[in-house]
């Protein structure tokens, strides 16, 4: 099947998140046989470093074709509208070059908006991922959720990426839609072997955390309740990875709290590097205020770690007794009381059955296996109606 994946931007070296969940979905998706297509529309602003216009090469197997223009923020509406229009142009591209897509699958509801009328109006059968954090609230704006409604009442179909994220928008819109989550490149943490958690010092122990250094990962409140811990625990300690604009107020507030020694900010690494680290550590932790997914938390389980998750809707699709904690968000003695329960309870966590469990549910392979049947019944039920007609 030929697949034109549409996205908001391409991972590259200096930003490396962006466009990342759609990028790995097109490399499962092409690694199983189909012909895959990337298309990105960057509308960041000048700021955002990259080459301007028009790109074009191949990738891990997917056929990627950009068009960066330095818009930023502008009004919603002119975004929309500057999207319609480089999509429309970047569309005539590909289909000059590789013939019309078998079906178009956008993600975010932004995106899509710019994708559906043009769908719409060539009949293009038309799949929308939604991850995204502005309608996984009860505080959505009126304005995300009606444009939301437009992308959405084009699509074929609607796919969440997690069951919470499902329920809010049927909550905001009243669509039913499916649930297949995120594909998660797993190579690089695949190296999880017994030997190396058996032999490490039964006096010590460490947590990694992984994620933007943002208000809503909440990193302020694990600094604080790790601080609870290290004053019973002295000889636990905190790896941080990620970068963001709180960078410097939590380092600050690391050395208010006189535990530097046992909390080092890691900075922004590649996966490879993450894995390294994962591979040596005890438990992975993360207090988020939400999350339409938890890509983090995935990474880490797949290494054998157990996981400290918030019910902030994505982990309570995948965090069980077996393989972690869920607690309340924004609970600083339940986090404290999460990490030293971890550390006491460390030899009840089976690294062997975390990884194989996640590697189950999230293996490149299993989404697109999933996608794959929802594109062919879309496929089919486009050409049935064709003929009704």
């Amino acid at each position: 099947m030929y697949i034109l994946l549409v996205a908001g931007g391409f991972p590259q070296k200096r930003y490396p998140l962006n466009g990342i969940f759609e990028f790995d979905q097109a490399k499962a998706l092409a690694a199983v046989g189909h012909k895959v297509v990337f298309a990105a529309i960057d509308l960041r602003s000048i700021h955002r470093w990259r080459k301007w216009g028009y790109e074009r090469f191949d990738r891990d197997g997917v056929l990627v074709r950009i068009i960066n223009i330095p818009v930023g923020a502008v009004p919603k509406p002119w975004l929309d509208t500057i999207g319609k229009i480089t999509f429309k142009h970047l569309y005539s591209r590909i289909e000059a070059e590789f013939g019309k897509p078998d079906i178009v699958h956008a993600h975010f509801f932004e995106v899509s908006l710019m994708v559906a009328d043009f769908c719409k109006k060539e009949k293009l059968p038309l799949a929308i991922t939604e991850h995204s954090s502005n309608i996984n609230t009860l505080r959505a704006t009126k304005n995300d959720i009606e444009r939301a409604k437009r992308a959405y009442s084009v699509a074929d179909k609607i796919i969440a990426v997690s069951n919470a994220l499902k329920e809010m928008i049927k909550f905001h819109t009243g669509i039913e839609v499916l649930v297949v989550p995120n594909v998660v490149d797993l190579k690089a943490f695949t190296s999880y072997t017994s030997t190396k958690r058996s032999d490490r010092e039964i006096n010590k122990f460490l947590f990694v955390a992984t994620g933007n250094l943002i208000l809503s990962k909440g990193f302020d409140l694990l600094i604080d309740s790790f601080f609870d811990v290290v004053m019973t625990y002295p000889n636990t300690f905190l790896y941080i990875f990620g970068d963001g604009p709180m960078h410097n107020e939590l380092v600050l507030q690391v050395k208010s709290l006189r535990i530097e020694k046992n909390i080092t900010f890691m900075g922004r690494r590649p996966r490879e590097e993450l894995a390294k680290v994962y591979s040596i550590a005890n438990a992975f932790v993360l207090p988020s205020l939400s999350e339409t997914f938890g890509v983090a938390y995935i990474e880490a389980m797949v290494s054998g770690l157990p996981v400290i998750a918030t019910q902030c809707g994505g982990p309570e699709d995948f965090v069980t007794p077996q393989t972690g904690l869920l607690i309340p968000i924004n609970n600083r003695k339940a986090l404290t009381d999460a990490m030293i329960y971890m550390i006491n309870h460390r030899l009840e966590y089976h690294g062997e059955i975390i990884s194989t469990y996640a590697l189950n549910r999230f293996s490149p392979e299993n989404v697109a296996s999933q996608l794959t049947e929802i594109y062919n019944n879309i496929v089919k039920t486009t050409l049935k109606n064709k003929n009704v007609i």
